[in-house]
């Protein structure tokens, strides 16, 4: 299968309200745009006419160079996602980006989820206070 048509099929489950793909699921939907620019103006004229299958790390290497520096993370998330996208698919056995140190990213950020106020408490007073107050031999 052909670069262009993994990133296409992959910009569609990822453009798509719901996703049945890891790779596309992730993707935030307020970058659709950016995403849209960054493929139609380097990704598919670079490696769109490839087999999916030939495109290494040096390759994607060589792509993400010639990408100005504000759209290289753009990129770098893209080519991150669809070669996720093409592994979950069997059109790859491995992600090639995998091994590259790519930074980049599209997905949706989340925020880490707090810990329980107990626990958050028990840092600042001591685990030995929390325990004594929260202890249920004071409620009999």
């Amino acid at each position: 299968k052909r670069m262009s048509a993994v990133v296409l099929e992959w910009y569609g489950c990822a453009a798509a309200p719901q996703s049945p793909f890891a790779s596309t699921g992730r993707v935030e939907k307020a970058m659709l745009e950016d995403i849209s620019r960054c493929v139609d103006g380097y990704i598919l004229p670079a490696i769109g006419r490839r087999k999916v299958g030939s495109v290494g790390a040096n390759l994607i290497c060589a792509v993400i160079e010639l990408v100005p520096q504000p759209d290289r993370h753009i990129v770098e998330g893209i080519l991150k996602n669809v070669f996720d996208y093409a592994v979950e698919c069997n059109y790859v056995a491995s992600n090639p980006c995998r091994d590259l140190n790519l930074r980049g990213s599209i997905e949706v950020y989340e925020k880490p989820k707090k810990p329980p106020l107990k626990v958050r408490i028990g840092k600042k007073l001591g685990s030995a206070f929390i325990k004594q107050l929260f202890s249920d031999d004071d409620k009999k």
